[in-house]
């Protein structure tokens, strides 16, 4: 539907839309919406005021890709780098 009061709604293999006053969105704390790789990067590498870091191996963040508007990439920390 074209109709922006109704979502899409998937449970299991049955589809079906649902009123969005019925539905909360809730954000996640890894989706970070439109952040550049360097962002990204320097987001998971950010160290305390100790110089730990405060991000550890496995830490990733979900972001809109730079280059398709209409994708998502991954940011994964791994030691002292990040892969995308």
């Amino acid at each position: 539907t074209d109709d922006s009061s109704w979502l899409k709604a998937y449970k299991g293999l049955e589809s079906g839309y649902v009123p969005t006053n019925y539905v909360k969105i809730e954000p996640h704390e890894w989706y970070k919406g439109p952040m550049t790789r360097a962002e990204s990067e320097r987001f998971l590498l950010q160290l305390d005021a100790r110089g730990n870091p405060i991000y550890f191996d496995g830490c990733f963040v979900i972001r809109r890709s730079e280059s398709d508007q209409t994708s998502f990439a991954v940011s994964i920390k791994f030691e002292s780098t990040v892969q995308h």
